[in-house]
Parts: structure tokens; sequence; C-alpha cells
């Protein structure tokens, strides 16, 4: 790595240090004391607590259960709090080690995260062609990008918020990189074993059947990137759809306009999908033998039918307000540009395409491909953008979440910058070429229709290279990157106290109710709820999951996005009867079923916020269950 690049990559570290660190600081005043601003994170405690004591996948202690949308994060919370040692964090006691990891680990995937953003984009714009040099015209649009993600409001809210979505934006940005690295390697190959052009054949050894030396990283490509797509989900169960984009973009390169569909099947790549498999396959394996069902819990709780498809109402204006305005100012409007310029360079680079399907090295040169971006940016971008497209339609589609910020975009956040970038690129070189086609016609007019011998010179110059920047690309870039952080400050001013009101709010409701639980209720005591995170981390005691997240049998197809406001009646009082709950916590405009049975839940206790933000009520209420009364009560028989 050169001196250039550490530099560029340290100012990275600093600048993503300082917005974390000044943002939990705000945060940290507004809550009042360390926690999560979703009640979520502490499902994923308490599956990390389970894994780490016992080597077992489960909630409750002795009941595997596939209960956790990202099995990976539970993982390394688990091995975290291990490598932690103990952290007596108060007010947590025993579970400090763990919320300690969470958070560690959360800023960590962050500025790993824009670590890799930097990268990626770094070699997106690097410099290959050997006849030209550029000082600043790969560094700053690499600088753009990273700082775009360090400085998005809900990624650094979610650095902080004790889940898996930092992590989840890395390893799908790494998954990325690493499958346009591999089809520039798998085109070159293709390339030289069709013999290449005159040009390239001319600079081999002259020996064409001549093992060449490749190097371990490049045979171990073509198994890191399924690998790596693998990892990403089981980070973020959204990374399937990114694999399966990856694997239709790879075909749809390997095709030309005349292939027939009989060979469409032949260029499928099954090894990758294979080992895609064998990475993915022991979680949904492991589903099956705990609930029954390939699909996790987490996806057929949350999936109810037609009820979850239509809600919520306009979905795509709550996505687009999100991306376009509450994430950034104005940094964002170049992302549609972004993707315009990669379907546009899509089809110039189907136009220069040889017979075989490869592009000649004489094509290229002559080409406007030259001047504009290297086949590795061109598979990111081309990824980037299948993935912005089909993401928002598949969700919408299948199961449409706008909730607690709309969090499950959050790991979209990196390919938003790179085409962005690619749009801010692509809007500069459309006007530097504009302006040297009106400077060439002014210079036409006014000179006289002789032959000049310099013509063809002048010609060369008047489309320098994309690259070749000079200082002039590093202000610019340089200017972009400012103007991105200054108008970001604001926004992180907000969302910190936003973070820290989510703190807040967790914390003197779940928080505060699981403590009471702890304190009031017998070790043996069983608890059903709607929010299993902090009730199930904190009291110790076994939860039944009246939503199915850890609890399967309580899955069901119901009419409404709560389910216990949508079932038949009777429903849920035979499934507490069976469970053994001897108590109840919830808000009590969820749990309509009480009004079917109100002689047999007594109120005891009541946690009350003064004001709403991340939670589903003003006021949880603790019922204790009059199991003799329920059982006579005809609704439960």
């Amino acid at each position: 790595m050169r001196r250039a690049e550490i530099l560029w990559a340290i100012a990275v570290l600093v600048v993503g240090t300082c917005v974390v660190g000044c943002f939990g600081i705000k945060s940290a005043r507004v809550a009042g004391s360390p926690g999560f601003p979703l009640d979520d994170a502490w499902i994923h405690v308490r599956f990390g607590q389970n894994f780490a004591q016992t080597g077992c996948f489960a909630f409750n202690p002795g009941e595997p259960t596939a209960g956790s949308t990202s099995p990976l994060w539970v993982i390394l919370l688990a091995g975290g709090s291990l490598i932690s040692g103990r952290s007596m964090l108060h007010p947590y006691e025993e579970l400090g080690e763990f919320v300690v990891a969470a958070l560690f680990l959360g800023v960590l995937c962050y500025l790993v995260w824009g670590l890799c953003t930097y990268g990626v984009v770094r070699r997106m714009f690097g410099q290959t062609d050997e006849e030209s040099s550029d000082p600043g015209g790969s560094h700053g649009p690499a600088l753009l990008a990273a700082l775009i993600v360090v400085v998005n409001v809900r990624v650094v809210w979610g650095s902080l918020s004790g889940m898996e979505i930092c992590l989840a934006g890395a390893l799908a940005l790494l998954a990325v990189a690493s499958f346009a690295a591999d089809e520039v390697a798998r085109t070159s190959a293709s390339w030289r074993t069709t013999g290449g052009d005159a040009a390239s054949r001319s600079k081999g050894s002259g020996a064409p059947n001549k093992k060449r030396n490749v190097s371990l990283a490049v045979r171990i490509r073509p198994f890191l990137t399924p690998v790596l797509f693998g990892l990403a989900s089981l980070a973020r169960p959204e990374a399937h759809l990114l694999f399966c984009l990856a694997v239709f973009l790879r075909v749809a390169r390997s095709c030309r306009r005349d292939t027939p569909i009989r060979d469409i099947v032949r260029l499928i790549p099954y090894r990758m999908i294979a080992i895609y498999v064998l990475v993915t396959a022991p979680w949904h394996l492991f589903s099956l033998w705990s609930s029954g069902s390939l699909l996790p819990n987490t996806f057929r709780a949350n999936f109810r039918g037609l009820a979850t498809r239509y809600y919520p109402p306009g979905f795509y204006t709550i996505y687009g307000r999100w991306l376009f305005l509450n994430d950034h100012l104005w940094i964002y409007w170049f992302l549609p540009l972004g993707v315009l310029a990669t379907v546009r360079w899509t089809f110039w680079s189907a136009s220069w395409r040889t017979p075989d399907g490869a592009a000649t090295s004489q094509a290229i040169h002559e080409s406007p491909l030259r001047e504009l971006l290297s086949p590795f940016a061109m598979a990111v971008a081309q990824l980037s953008s299948l993935w912005v497209i089909f993401y928002p339609v598949i969700a919408r589609l299948i199961l449409p979440m706008t909730r607690h910020h709309e969090r499950y975009m959050i790991p979209m956040t990196s390919f938003h910058a790179i085409l962005a970038v690619v749009g801010v690129w692509a809007l500069v070189q459309t006007s530097r070429r504009l302006a040297g086609r009106w400077r060439k016609e002014r210079r036409e007019e006014r000179k006289p229709l002789q032959p000049d011998p310099n013509s063809k010179l002048e010609t060369q110059n008047s489309k320098p290279p994309i690259r070749q920047w000079g200082w002039f690309a590093i202000a610019m870039w340089l200017a972009f990157s400012v103007a991105v952080v200054v108008s970001a400050v604001p926004g992180l001013s907000r969302w910190a106290a936003i973070h820290g009101r989510n703190v807040y709010s967790i914390n003197h409701q779940h928080v505060a109710m699981a403590e009471w639980v702890k304190g009031h209720t017998a070790p043996d005591a069983v608890i059903a709820t709607h929010d299993i995170g902090a009730l199930g981390a904190i009291s110790q005691r076994r939860i039944v999951d009246l939503f199915g997240l850890v609890t399967p049998a309580m899955i069901h197809r119901v009419n409404s996005v709560i389910p216990t406001l949508g079932s038949a009646p009777g429903w849920y009082l035979n499934r507490i009867q069976a469970s053994g709950a001897t108590y109840l916590v919830g808000y009590p405009g969820w749990l309509s079923f009480i009004r079917e049975a109100p002689d047999c839940f007594e109120a005891i206790h009541h946690e009350i916020l003064d004001r709403v933000d991340i939670c589903g009520g003003a006021d949880m209420v603790a019922f204790r269950i009059h199991r003799d009364r329920l059982k006579q009560t005809p609704a439960s028989q």
C-alpha cells in the first residue's frame, strides 16, 4: 500500500472516529444511561449469552430455535464477550460484557465498512493504465464515497444500536468487490483462451499453452466470492437477493445478444451456487430441525400473508424520503445519475464486444470505455444498480418493513454512495466533454481552412483521459467531501438526540419492566410477551413469544400486521394455557384477547413513558395470569 493510500485511509478513520464519538457522547447525555435503541438488540444478547454458556443456539436455555435474523452476529457477540471478559456495566451486571461487545463490534464494523468503501472505490477509479498518471483522481472519489457512508445519520445510529447493521453492510460490499474482481479475472482468462488480438499475443511469451504463474489470491477468489455472499446472508437475510442478482449478472455478462437459450443453462455458475449453499445451508437445516421449516422463524413470524404486503401504505414514498432527504440533504440526488450512467456504459461495452463475447484491447482503446470506468468498476456499478433497483421492488412484494427508522435498508448505504459518486463522475465528465467540444468548435470557426501539421496532436489533446485531472481533481473531490461532511453535521446532531431518546425509551420501559419481573417473580415463572428482548435477557425467565420469533408454535396466518389483533377468538387463550405462562407483559392495545377473558388477567405493574418514539406504546403492563380461571374459560377450551 502506497503512502498516499495510507494517509487517505487514516483520514477516513479519523473522521469516522470523531463522528461516532461525538454522536455517542450526545446520545449518552440524552439517554442518561448506556443501552440499546431497540429491544431487538437484546434478543441478540440473549442468544449470544446462551451460545457462549452452553454452545446451543437458543433464546430459552435448552430450547433450540432459529429465532435470530443474524446468526453470524450472535456468534460474534458470544466470541466478543469471551474476549472482553467480565464487565460489570451498570445496570446490566452479568450482561455487561455482552453489551460492551455489541457496542464495540458495532463501532468496529462501522469503521471497517468505511475503510472497505474507500478501498473498493479506490480500485474502481484507480489507475491501471501505465501510459498516464493521476495524483488524485482515484483517491478523491474514494474519499467522498467513504465519507458518505461514515456521516450517514442512520449508519452512525446503527453502529451504536447493538445490531448487525454495519457488519451486514461491510460483508455485502466485500462480496460485491470480490465478485467484480472475479469477473475481471474470468473475462481476462476467457480472452486469453480465445487468443486475444494480435497486440496482446505479441506481448505474450510466445507459448500460449504454457502454464502461467497465477497468484494464490486469484486461485482462491472463485471460492472466496460465494463464501462472502454466504456470510453476508448469515448477517442479514436480504443478502440472499443480492446473491441471486450476482448470479444473474454473471450469466448476463457471459451472454451475447444471439446466445440461444439452451446455452444459457451452461453459463450458470453452478460451482458458485454450490459453495454458497454449503455456507448458508447449515442455518436452514438447523431451522428445519428445530422449528420444522427451512425458513427461519424470523421470516415466518413477520410474513403474515397479504396483510404484511399491503403494509405500510406508500412504501416507495417512505423509502425515497429516507434515501433522498433523511440520510443526507443532497448527495444522494446524484444516485439516479449513477444508475443511468451505468446503464449507458453497459450498452456501450456491449456494442464494442467481438462475436466471441470478449472485447479486444484495440476496441477498448478506441471506444469511450477507455475514458470511463474500468472493468472492475463496471461490474461493481452494475451489481450495485441491480441491488438498488430490485431491493425495494422485491421487499415491497414479499416483506415491506419500514419500522425502526427503515433499518433494513441501511446496509445498502455503501452501494448508494458508490452510485452517487459514479453520478458525480459522469456529470463532471459530461460537462468536460461538452465544454471541450464547444471550445473545439470555436477554434475551428476562428481558424482559416488550411492544413495544420499539429491538428492531429490538438485532436488527441482535446479529449484528455478522464483520469488525468491533476490538482483540479483533488480540489473538486475535496470540496465535495468537505461539503458532504459539513452539511451532515446538523442531521448527525439531531439523530444523536434521536438515538439518545430511543435508548432512554427502551431503558425506561423494556429494561425497567424486565428488572421488575426479575425482582418480583419466581425464577421458574413463564412470561408471555410480544417484546421478548430485554425481558428475556435481563429477567432470565422463560419466555413465550406471542409473535413466534422464538416460539414457533405461535406462528399462524392472520389478517393483521400485529398478530394478536387479527387472530381467531380463543386462539391465543388456548396457546397461553398450553404454554404454561404465568405472567403476561405487553401493551394492552395489542392484547385484544384479554377482552375475551378479562377476569383471567390481573394488571399488577405499569411502565409508562412520557413520550413515545421507538416503543409500541406509552404504557407497558404486566399481568398476572389466573390459570385456574383461564382453564374454565369457554374460549380457551
